[in-house]
């Protein structure tokens, strides 16, 4: 073999090395399956994530994480950070006690009732929506995901439209599946908390009607041994009414709000958890392959 062949061989053994570093050190790619980030990203999309400082993590950031519940991984959206406190009032989302901005892709279930039996498929395609389905067909109701732009569009047909608006479960009512799993909290997807995300070294007062919501972190995340005895809270046999993190956690959100998995139905998320934050997005059609090379993330 000539010596210019075996140039090319090692150049591309060099390349291949120099791929795996970087990929096993810095970033990894990804592909989306599903529609939980929807309309932000959609399904086959194609995500870039930077592994490197994954500590240093912040509010609105887009990150991907293993699952706490199965062996899949997740995309979602940083919502919360350690030490801050959290409440979703009617969909909207507070943070420290100040509402945030809803991104301009973020997207909820609305219902739409039709004045009369009408092809409004023709309207979706015109603003392209695409999540949604015919649910009464007596009565022409609608339910279909769409961002605040799209639902304020679709508004302005009232010779079509006779009503359109955000579904949202009311406060008071307990969600099925919802974090805790706990009856005495009465909480939904829309109307969640007042909650304090947990922070390393920070000490909280335990009681009987919050224990719920930090009982898998000091059982399962911290490893500890934790039960109740006529409503007497003991952690590793010592009776108490408080406990000290030894880690940071985070609550994360998926941008399609009402079809999502995520921290408000399985709680907390470790920051050990955290693989790293997306840097890059690309668009990808159905029928392209390059898509498949990747690992899927829901």
């Amino acid at each position: 073999m000539s010596f210019k062949k075996w140039l090319i061989i090692l150049l591309i053994i060099l390349v291949n090395i120099i791929l795996l570093i970087v990929k096993f050190f810095f970033v990894e790619i990804y592909t989306i399956s599903g529609t939980s980030m929807y309309a932000t990203l959609e399904d086959g999309d194609v995500v870039v994530v930077n592994k490197h400082n994954c500590n240093k993590i912040k509010h609105n950031d887009i990150i991907i994480f293993y699952s706490p519940t199965s062996n899949n991984y997740l995309i979602k959206r940083c919502i919360g950070l350690p030490n801050d406190t959290l409440l979703i009032k009617d969909n909207q989302v507070f943070i420290n006690n100040y509402p945030i901005p809803n991104i301009k892709t973020l997207t909820f279930n609305y219902f739409i009732k039709l004045k009369k039996n009408y092809n409004i498929e023709k309207i979706f395609n015109k603003f392209d929506i695409k999540e949604g389905e015919k649910i009464i067909e007596i009565e022409n109701i609608y339910n279909y995901t769409l961002t605040e732009s799209q639902a304020q569009l679709l508004s302005f047909y009232k010779s079509i439209i006779d009503t359109i608006y955000q579904g949202c479960y009311k406060v008071g009512i307990r969600q099925k599946d919802i974090f805790p799993e706990d009856n005495k909290i009465k909480w939904n997807a829309d109307n969640y908390g007042f909650i304090i995300i947990p922070a390393k070294t920070k000490t909280i007062n335990l009681t009987y009607d919050n224990i719920s919501l930090y009982e898998k972190i000091i059982n399962i995340y911290e490893q500890n041994e934790l039960y109740i005895k006529d409503s007497i809270i003991y952690i590793n046999g010592i009776k108490t009414n408080k406990y000290t993190f030894k880690d940071n956690y985070y609550f994360v959100l998926g941008d399609n709000r009402h079809n999502s998995q995520d921290s408000r139905f399985w709680g907390f998320l470790p920051e050990n958890y955290i693989i790293g934050k997306v840097v890059y997005t690309f668009r990808c059609s159905k029928n392209n392959i390059i898509k498949n090379f990747f690992k899927k993330i829901e």
